[in-house]
């Protein structure tokens, strides 16, 4: 792990008080002043101002989101993930869900593994409710690629699940992707919720709840 990483993790500050902290020359490995990029071992020893700080290690966990939850770790954010999960070390979601969007988040503290995520377009897929009666032209449109913020998408599948309900499943996860599509297609979308990622389901996992996984990057 990176120097860095390691004490971000490890005392949850600020990119700009671990700059500073390093400029002081108060971040040391084995009483040694080195580059914040240096590779932590397990027999290296760090401090920092003095003390000694020990690794956190990498923690994944499941979590539902609701609705109203912001997908940031900011304190002054009242309805941040930060603020509203008793989870003992600081993670960050791979991928984001906005405010009003629910369901399925991965949050973990492992950088190397949610680049794994990200780069590799995992599915995803979602649940949808509409306000309008589905039409047979809707469905037909829905997986048709359109330009989103310069780019078009990749083709996604649709299936009709009632008159006002949709799956979707996407490879890609750009802005408001989904809302864009259903708002192109005539439509607007009333309740949105992931429900996978990969090969992970949110089956009962209740709305607001979390659970750890301590082999999750064995099973996506």
């Amino acid at each position: 792990m990176r120097l860095y990483l390691y004490v971000k993790n490890a005392l949850d500050i600020t990119r700009s008080e671990i700059t500073k902290l390093h400029e002081q020359k108060k971040i040391l490995v084995n009483n040694t002043f080195v580059n914040l990029t240096y590779d932590v071992l397990d027999i290296d020893s760090v401090s920092v101002d003095g003390k000694v700080v020990k690794k956190v290690p990498f923690v994944y966990y499941l979590y539902n989101k609701p609705q109203g939850i912001v997908c940031t770790n900011n304190k002054d954010v009242t309805e941040s993930i930060r603020n509203n999960l008793d989870i003992p070390f600081r993670v960050y979601p791979i991928g984001r869900l906005d405010k009003e969007s629910r369901g399925l988040l991965i949050l973990t503290n492992d950088s190397s593994f949610t680049h794994k995520v990200l780069s590799t377009h995992y599915e995803k897929e979602y649940i949808v409710q509409v306000k309008d009666k589905i039409s047979d032209e809707f469905i037909t449109n829905m997986p048709k690629s359109m330009v989103l913020r310069g780019k078009d998408t990749l083709p996604c599948k649709v299936e009709k699940v009632d008159d006002y309900h949709f799956l979707i499943t996407l490879n890609e996860g750009k802005y408001h992707q989904i809302r864009r599509m259903v708002v192109a297609r005539g439509n607007k979308v009333i309740d949105l919720q992931r429900i996978r990622i990969g090969n992970i389901k949110l089956d009962n996992l209740g709305e607001g709840s979390y659970k750890k996984k301590d082999n999750l990057p064995n099973i996506i």
